[in-house]
């Protein structure tokens, strides 16, 4: 049964204007200092409950799983092309023979040809 009227004080509010307002009580409260003060042990246990809610959709955790071996496999890539530069860098000094004529021709060792066709591997990918 409904008696036709209309909601006053808060329920009358928009839920922006509601939620405004708490956040000026709980900044004044804080600020008095009568604020609540979780302890450690209520901390963990919302902590720990909330961790158990989230971990309830797969697909969060799927996609956050998927960031993550995304960031690893792109830093072993970096370390994987830093090192192969790094010893084309070393075999083409060591290869460098100098002529009579005081010139300089490398000598493109086998490295070379594994760093080119991995550069193409990857740009055939993209």
């Amino acid at each position: 049964m409904t008696t036709g009227k209309k909601p006053t004080g808060f329920a009358a509010l928009s839920p922006e204007r509601r939620r405004e307002l708490a956040s000026r009580g709980g900044r004044a409260a804080h600020a008095r200092g009568t604020a609540y003060k979780w302890s450690l042990e209520e901390a963990r246990e919302a902590g720990k409950k909330g961790g158990e809610a989230v971990s309830q959709d797969v697909a969060h955790m799927s996609a956050i799983g998927r960031i993550g071996a995304e960031a690893v496999a792109k830093k072993r890539r970096k370390a994987r092309d830093q090192e192969r530069a790094a010893r084309l860098h070393l075999e083409r000094e060591r290869s460098v023979e100098v002529t009579s004529e005081r010139r300089r021709s490398p000598v493109l060792p086998p490295i070379a040809k594994e760093v080119h066709r991995d550069r193409e591997q990857e740009r055939r990918l993209s």
